[in-house]
């Protein structure tokens, strides 16, 4: 029985850790930025490195993002950005919900925990304008 008690007790433990990851809104990182292709990369970018790119190291923050289509399960992650440039790979939609902001009810189905407000896409052309009301 205590073989038994300590793989419980492991899995509780794993189980503990996955929640809390789904209330994370964002983490600190560093990344590498490729001043020509003028992108961040969590893992070192051997293109870029074989092309002889510029590479730097940076602390920037990882952001995570729910789709905000109801009944659409898509999730991504954006490097050094507020809010993701994309459309969600699984419908096509461009708002996204900020993962881990607020709680249950600001998701309004019950059934997203720990979702924020919806927020659109950054397109090419916005992507330098101030985005900081979508975060108030």
């Amino acid at each position: 029985m205590g073989h038994l008690d300590g793989v419980f007790e492991a899995l509780h433990e794993k189980e503990a850790r996955a929640e809390e990851l789904k209330l994370l809104s964002s983490i600190d990182i560093t990344a590498f930025h490729c001043s020509e292709c003028d992108r961040f990369y969590e893992k070192h970018p051997s293109l870029c490195a074989h092309n002889k790119h510029r590479l730097r190291k940076a602390p920037i923050k990882k952001r995570f993002f729910l789709c905000g289509n109801i009944g659409c399960t898509g999730e991504t992650a954006v490097l050094g950005l507020t809010a993701p440039r994309e459309a969600c790979d699984r419908c096509g939609e461009k708002l996204w919900r900020a993962k881990g902001k607020g709680n249950t009810a600001a998701a309004g189905d019950g059934k997203r925990g720990g979702v924020g407000n919806l927020i659109l896409s950054i397109s090419e052309s916005n992507r330098n304008a101030d985005v900081s009301t979508l975060y108030a």
